[in-house]
């Protein structure tokens, strides 16, 4: 489909990316959407596109996650965002990270992540 709308001439710009990305995300289409992700990354024109807030398509991400109730995928995905790529999450990134774990039945899990959230600053 990417390369299709390549080959058509239509905007290959972040925005359009990040909802490629969830489509495939939301069919479990992981490894393409890892090496996506680090596509988009390694292209700073595209991943510093002006208006484009990266902690939005964390949220997205890891709410997918969620709803497909796998919570490692959550982990692995604040880890590439937050760590690797240096988004700082705000709360609503932070309750949907818990939001995946309570959805996996994991409720200490999720009570952690709010206290990680109350315990930084600024959020």
């Amino acid at each position: 489909l990417w390369a299709w709308a390549e080959r058509e001439g239509h905007d290959r710009d972040t925005f359009s990316g990040s909802l490629f990305v969830c489509t495939l995300a939301a069919h479990s289409k992981h490894d393409q959407v890892d090496q996506f992700l680090q596509e988009m990354h390694s292209s700073q024109q595209r991943w510093n596109q002006e208006g484009f807030d990266h902690r939005i398509f964390l949220g997205q991400l890891i709410n997918i996650s969620g709803v497909q109730q796998d919570w490692q995928r959550a982990d692995f995905l604040w880890e590439l965002f937050v760590q690797d790529f240096g988004v700082e999450p705000h709360t609503i990134q932070y309750t949907a990270w818990a939001k995946a774990h309570m959805l996996c039945g994991r409720a200490n899990a999720a009570a952690e992540k709010i206290c990680g959230m109350l315990n930084t600053t600024d959020r």
